[in-house]
């Protein structure tokens, strides 16, 4: 006995889900499968009904037009068949026509009348002691004993996944768009043109069916890569549905809008505050930004709590305090903002905390937590961005981009994105605004940057502008930071005596102002250059005195550095045992520090180790790994000429060890290792993933091939930053992998995906 509303369309993938709530079903008895608009939620349920055995008695009772409480039994009657009276009870007829037989009702969409279908359910599981309930709606029903399963996305492209027509069927919500575009316009299909389009766009659509059906309705029109280019305003663009659908579904807008509807004013206002966030944001920053007319700092959680509740922001399972929204509910908020005139009021308050934490980062960057610090940033850059974006490109506010990108100077010297931070500087220069301290310093910074990168044209240009402006203002700090500029750039190029110079006048200079922060860099400059002149003494003493300082701080990065160019004399003084155990202890502080250009310059050093103890392969394997490394740093120092002149001795010599063609295979084997390989390679142990292709997952049914590469990288125990640095991807983009494989699979944890691969490889 079935009363079921057949689909009109093919359902598409979420063969993993119907597991999932088979399996989920089959231990309670009632499950509520929750998510956003256009999430799936009802074309699962239905797929699941219909695949209750033949003769099952099952019901689907839509519930989306019911608006009254007192309404929702007598829907469940109808949908059933059953005919009372006005007087009769609804929950008493269901129970007498259910009673004691196996059934499955499915109550769709309940969100608007949740209270009601609660009580129902309730009412009718303690009366039907063999009935499963499944519903559907935007959140819980909050009753004992319900199980609550979120419908996550469709499979779709990260933003750092190379697509190829080949793999385009791999992702279901690419598999959906392609098959309802092929529906509108016969004929469409997938070709080598258009497949990294075809990607891109289902994966800026965050694999939302509702989305990816409203995109393909469009193919008539525009083309993919159109599609693409008007993404910005994803709700005019997604604005015109399929006319047998509920009104809510015809539009990305109606969608949303309904979910809008359903949250109550203090959610709507959260809601619309937090999108002033990119990328996430924890809960600290959201009291703070957030707090205003209508909502206590106080009574952030709550309200967040709600809207994590009703499936518009979710937790982001590798950060316990730190939350995301999806793009297409961020962008709904940011306009009931802007519509209620507070937009650029929020947009201060983000702007301001992002600004007065980027100012603890510089006073704090020398002690104990440069490692916390650093992941926070790397968490919140897309927030950074919006900051800097608006400060740089408005004339009044480039003052403050030039302090937040110089109070960080050392989140971009350890993450390598040292093209960004001369991209801000120069924007925001460029308005002519600024005391003169705050442009002296920023000229100074970009010489520096400039002499990282081996450019000396661009590094005495800057130096000139420097020069001119403490000229101008000749104050103390100024003529500290003038003389560690220049003893900067003439450590890049080579000029040791100029800079031992310039690093000791640096380093009198800032004792003198009483500034900590860049003692210990002069500090290791001077030793750096006395080593150079083959002063050993006075380059020990400054090393140590380096060592000193930062040890007494708790400091890692410069500290590392010391131990490194430390590591590097020891081999040129032919203590090779010595030399290699300075590497591994720097190159344990640059892992703990994710410092992509000092774990680059580690693995070159024990390279050249490797050479001089005659092991050509394992140096041309380090040397490829560090090759790999380099090439994600932007404006990369590896050819500035004093660490250039480094490895071309120790390459030189790992060629001289071996035939060409021994070489270059070694070489190509490093660079495949990825970060956490060589790492261990470079400590002596046999890289678990070994060279070439990654490896599949066997045992592991249902995943595309991509995820099955992640779910054999945790059968190794890698980390998501592990998997990230493999994979070459983003760690966000590894994350999701791995919370679709948990999905998937049915497992709760990493460890239970590692089980399971070595099961399946086990049998294999």
């Amino acid at each position: 006995m079935t009363a079921l509303a057949l689909d009109a369309t093919p359902f598409v993938g979420r063969r993993r889900e119907l597991v999932d709530v088979r399996r989920t079903l089959a231990g309670a008895r009632l499950v509520t499968l929750t998510g956003i608009g256009g999430a799936g939620k009802t074309r699962l349920a239905r797929s699941y009904a219909e695949s209750e055995p033949e003769g099952s008695a099952v019901w689907t009772v839509p519930l989306a037009d019911v608006t009254e409480s007192h309404l929702v039994g007598l829907a469940v009657v109808e949908a059933l068949g059953l005919h009372i009276r006005p007087t009769d009870s609804p929950v008493d007829a269901v129970a007498e026509l259910v009673a004691d037989r196996p059934a499955l009702l499915v109550l769709d969409n309940c969100e608007q009348v949740g209270d009601a279908a609660a009580f129902l359910v309730v009412e009718l599981l303690e009366r039907c002691p063999h009935l499963r309930v499944l519903t559907t709606s935007r959140h819980a029903l909050g009753v004992r004993g319900e199980v609550v399963y979120p419908v996550p996305p469709l499979s779709v492209p990260g933003p750092d996944d190379e697509v190829a027509l080949t793999d385009l069927e791999r992702y279901d919500g690419v598999r959906l768009f392609l098959q309802r575009a092929a529906a509108a316009m016969p004929g469409f299909r997938a070709t080598e043109a258009n497949a990294a389009a075809i990607g891109r766009l289902c994966g800026a659509l965050e694999g939302l069916p509702l989305s990816l059906e409203l995109a393909a309705a469009r193919i008539t029109a525009l083309t993919p890569e159109v599609m693409l280019e008007r993404l910005e305003d994803r709700y005019r663009l997604l604005s015109r549905g399929y006319a047998d659908t509920p009104d809510r579904q015809r539009s990305l807008l109606a969608s949303v809008t309904w979910s809008y509807d359903l949250c109550s004013p203090q959610e709507r206002l959260l809601w619309a505050r937090l999108s002033v966030f990119a990328g996430g944001f924890g809960l600290e920053a959201a009291e703070y930004v957030c707090s205003g007319s209508g909502l206590d700092a106080g009574e952030v959680l709550d309200v967040l709590q709600n809207l994590i509740d009703k499936s518009l922001v979710t937790r982001d399972p590798a950060d316990d305090l730190h939350y995301r929204m999806l793009e297409t509910i961020r962008q709904f908020g940011m306009g009931r903002l802007a519509e209620a005139g507070e937009f650029e009021h929020y947009r201060h308050r983000h702007e301001q905390w992002f600004v007065d934490l980027s100012m603890r980062l510089g006073v704090e960057w020398t002690g104990p937590t440069q490692a916390v610090w650093l992941e926070h940033w790397r968490r919140n850059h897309a927030n950074l961005r919006i900051v800097l974006e608006h400060c740089a490109g408005h004339p009044e506010d480039a003052p403050t981009a030039l302090r937040v990108v110089m109070a960080l100077e050392g989140y971009w010297l350890v993450t390598g994105l040292l093209a960004e931070a001369r991209h801000w500087l120069e924007l925001a220069l460029s308005h002519g605004t600024g005391t003169v301290p705050e442009r002296a310093l920023a000229h100074g910074m970009l010489a520096y940057l400039a002499a990282i990168r081996g450019d000396t044209d661009d590094a005495a240009a800057h130096l000139a502008e420097n020069d001119a402006l403490v000229a101008e203002q000749p104050l103390g700090l100024l003529v500290a930071y003038q003389a560690f500029t220049r003893a900067s750039v003439a450590f890049f190029a080579g000029d040791m005596d100029e800079a031992l110079t310039r690093a000791q006048e640096a380093l009198a200079r800032f004792e003198d102002v009483g500034v900590v922060n860049h003692v210990s860099v002069c500090l290791m400059i001077t030793g750096v250059c006395h080593d150079h002149r083959g002063e050993r003494e006075a380059a020990e003493r400054a090393i140590e005195a380096c060592l000193e300082t930062t040890r007494a701080a708790g400091e890692l990065y410069t500290r590392s550095l010391a131990l490194w160019w430390r590591g590097v004399a020891a081999r040129d003084a032919g203590d090779l045992d010595r030399a290699a155990r300075l590497q591994l202890e720097a190159l344990t502080m640059k892992e703990v520090l994710r410092d992509r250009p000092g774990l680059a310059m580690v693995l070159e050093a024990l390279a050249g180790i490797a050479s001089a103890r005659g092991d050509g392969e394992r140096a041309a394997t380090l040397f490829g790994a560090a090759r790999a490394i380099w090439s994600f740093v932007q404006g990369a120092p590896a050819s500035a000429p004093f660490i250039a002149a480094e490895r071309d001795v120790g390459e030189a010599l790992a060629r001289s060890l071996l035939a060409e063609r021994s070489f270059e295979r070694s070489f190509r084997r490093g660079q495949q290792l990825g970060t956490a390989e060589a790492i261990r390679l470079a400590r002596g142990q046999e890289p678990r993933g070994g060279p070439g292709p990654q490896r599949l997952a066997d045992g592991v049914e249902g995943l595309t091939t991509r995820e099955r590469e992640v779910a054999a990288l945790l059968g190794e125990g890698l980390s998501n930053q592990e998997i990230a640095d493999r994979l070459v991807i983003s760690i966000r983009t590894a994350q999701g992998h791995v919370e679709n494989i948990l999905r998937k699979l049915g497992l709760s944890s990493r460890a239970q995906v590692a089980a399971r691969v070595a099961r399946g490889h086990a049998r294999s």
